[in-house]
């Protein structure tokens, strides 16, 4: 007997297939598979429509009849555990899960269609739990920058963040400085590479700035690049290569880097499109930052000044009243009549030292406003570098500063021992360098030695001045040749001067060509050198 099929029963059912074969959100039906003892283990795919075929790229034919864990071998127990009470109880479930399989979030409703069984309709959230975690990127690092101490740790920061979305083992950012056509790289990141600072030149960081677009290049292209004389090679050639310009008001400020050694596939037109949306809030921070910097470092420079020029007048007035007190009350001695011949020539000796000092403390301040003026003429001759260090020695060996040190030799090294070794330079200018650093390193320098002269070092001389003296603390080094700075700034120090001759030494270095520089460790002593051009 044929059974007749019951009309409101077969359009229920029509209705559901086409329900499930055409909603837009994903729908599979499932069976649950107990072990021995009742508990969820594994679950079978019955069924799955379209949606759920286009939302995880997996084919009904090939997943229909397997279960889950042949499916999806990692897939935890905990959901295992959760469709199972689903399906033995009856009782409806909400919630928002990411699948690493598939690499996407997904909003999930699953319920019980009959016992022992459980349906999920889902739908793709992907964009919108990304869009959800740029906005939280961009919040944290906006809150985050007042917080950061300097560019630095702002950046660390910055990458922190950046790693919730994307791969950034491989990653940097290099700020550009337009007058030095060149890039600084305040923080990095890099499996082969530690760079903190390079030209800007063909590189591919400086071919982001110049055309202010994004480049996302594969080996391939990149070579294409570099064999057509658009780029040069720089660093560890990379998989692929993704730079992305940081603008503010549409002027590069610098570039932000991320790499791949080992996969060309790491980034995707997605991420890129990302990281332009996020690197717009990372320009504004780093810009942000830079001005707080430059504003705390101009406050400091205001400061330094301030306490400089304090220092500075507290110095100049114990400079200059030390001599004239000498003067002034040595020249009131002199008006007694019943002086010896004896004192009266040392009192006339004492006079005669602190108008000297006088002088120089005076020399020195007004040669300062020169070279800052610029008002000292650059006179260019030949003259007999040798002839000049022999008048040098005979004049150091009879000054005061070290005339009576008898445990210290003044030594004369030089290289070429000819008579007639000639340079074009400032002869005065040299002899008055000479002067300042021998004077500087016998003020220091009780015993041992001080040697001065020179050495050829490819078209440059390369004249020093080494003594075996108290030596200079290694952060004390870097403000030496400033105005007004020495390593002891106290008045109770035991070494006088106002801090200038070094600066002075500095100045007339620079005037001629040159550069100066020093090398020194506290305890063995101090050389100093300075350089300038075209031996003859």
């Amino acid at each position: 007997m044929v059974k007749i099929p019951d009309p409101i029963l077969f359009e229920s059912e029509t209705k559901y297939r086409l329900l499930f074969e055409n909603i837009a959100q994903g729908f599979a039906t499932h069976k649950i598979i107990l072990d021995d003892n009742g508990d969820p283990v594994n679950y079978v795919y019955l069924s799955v429509n379209k949606s759920f075929e286009k939302l995880t790229g997996l084919k009904a034919s090939n997943i229909i009849g397997k279960t889950v864990k042949e499916i999806f071998p990692k897939t935890e127990k905990y959901w295992i555990d959760l469709y199972g009470k689903v399906a033995l109880s009856g009782e409806a479930v909400q919630y928002e899960n990411y699948s690493g399989e598939l690499g996407k979030y997904f909003e999930v409703w699953a319920f019980c269609p009959r016992i022992g069984e459980f349906a999920t309709v889902f739908t793709d959230i992907t964009k919108r739990k990304r869009d959800e975690e740029i906005q939280k990127v961009m919040y944290s690092i906006s809150r985050e920058t007042p917080k950061s101490n300097d560019l630095g740790e702002l950046i660390e920061m910055i990458r922190n963040q950046l790693g919730k979305l994307i791969d950034v083992t491989n990653f940097y950012i290099a700020l550009y400085d337009e007058t030095s056509d060149s890039f600084t790289i305040p923080y990095y990141s890099d499996e082969k590479d530690d760079i903190t600072s390079f030209q800007a030149g063909k590189s591919l960081s400086a071919y982001v700035i110049k055309t202010k677009t994004t480049l996302l290049g594969k080996r391939a292209e990149v070579d294409t690049l570099i064999n057509s004389g658009i780029v040069d090679s720089l660093g560890e050639p990379a998989k692929v290569w993704l730079g992305l310009p940081l603008l503010t008001k549409e002027k590069p400020i610098g570039i932000f880097v991320l790499q791949s050694y080992e996969d060309e596939n790491a980034f995707t037109a997605e991420d890129v499109s990302m990281l332009e949306f996020v690197s717009r809030q990372i320009s504004i921070s780093i810009q942000q930052k830079k001005a707080d910097q430059e504003l705390k470092s101009a406050l400091e420079k205001a400061e330094e000044s301030d306490r400089l020029k304090t220092s500075f007048l507290a110095n100049m007035s114990h400079e200059l009243r030390t001599p004239m007190n000498g003067i002034m009350g040595f020249a009131e001695l002199l008006d007694d009549d019943e002086l010896s011949n004896e004192e009266r020539h040392e009192y006339i000796n004492v006079i005669n030292d602190s108008s000297q000092s006088l002088l120089d403390v005076i020399t020195n301040i007004v040669d300062v406003s020169k070279i800052d003026s610029k008002q000292i003429q650059f006179r260019v001759a030949p003259f007999n570098v040798n002839n000049l260090l022999d008048e040098l020695l005979k004049w150091f060996r009879s000054e005061k500063v070290v005339k009576d040190k008898v445990q210290l030799n003044i030594e004369l090294i030089k290289e070429l021992s000819v008579d007639q070794f000639i340079v074009i330079s400032d002869q005065a200018k040299v002899r008055h360098i000479f002067s300042l650093l021998l004077n500087n390193a016998g003020k220091f320098t009780n015993s041992g030695f001080i040697r001065f002269g020179y050495s050829i070092q490819d078209k440059h001389i390369r004249f020093f001045v080494q003594d075996t003296g108290k030596g200079i603390s290694a952060e004390k080094q870097c403000f030496i040749f400033e105005k007004f700075r020495q390593e002891d700034e106290t008045l109770s120090r035991k070494y006088g001067g106002v801090g200038l001759g070094l600066t002075i030494a500095k100045g007339l270095v620079e005037l001629i060509g040159g550069k100066i520089w020093v090398d020194s460790e506290p305890g063995k002593g101090t050389t100093f050198f300075f350089e300038i051009p075209e031996v003859l």
